[in-house]
């Protein structure tokens, strides 16, 4: 058995070689800015939505939430 049958996973493919040549570093660092770019956009959503939430519940608005306004003050 030489030393490349040893090396071949079950693909077939040479281990080491093909994944030394692989850009992982810049993957990894592509994929954290897509996170971070997620995360903050669904932190921007959620903040807005309960700013507008706070807002209707605090304005009264004729729905008969003007009680939290005034428990609030």
């Amino acid at each position: 058995m030489s030393e490349d049958d040893r090396n071949k996973g079950s693909s077939g493919a040479v281990r080491g070689g093909v994944l030394e040549e692989l850009p992982l570093d810049r993957l990894t660092d592509a994929g954290q800015d897509l996170l971070e770019a997620v995360v903050s956009r669904a932190v921007g959503s959620l903040t807005g939505r309960v700013t507008d939430l706070a807002g209707k519940l605090t304005s009264g608005g004729g729905s008969g939430a003007g009680w939290v306004r005034r428990w609030l003050v």
